[in-house]
């Protein structure tokens, strides 16, 4: 799972695609497709144990953007 922000669309969700699978094709580069709602309460629990690490700007930037 890949969270993506920004300032025009707010907060995305979205999972690596690695490409074909297919041994008989040359793997492409990944690239990010959108994925179903994100469960944001997970996310921000796992976030609040590490995040601790951050500066406190960035972690308060952070957790607003996860709750908003």
């Amino acid at each position: 799972m890949v969270l993506t922000w920004n300032n025009k669309s707010g907060l995305s969700n979205h999972k690596v695609d690695s490409g074909s699978d297919n041994p008989a094709r040359i793997k492409a580069s990944p690239i990010l497709v959108k994925e179903s709602k994100a469960d944001i309460n997970h996310v921000f629990k796992l976030f609040e144990e590490s995040g601790q690490k951050l500066e406190h700007d960035l972690y308060e930037f952070i957790s607003g953007k996860l709750l908003a």
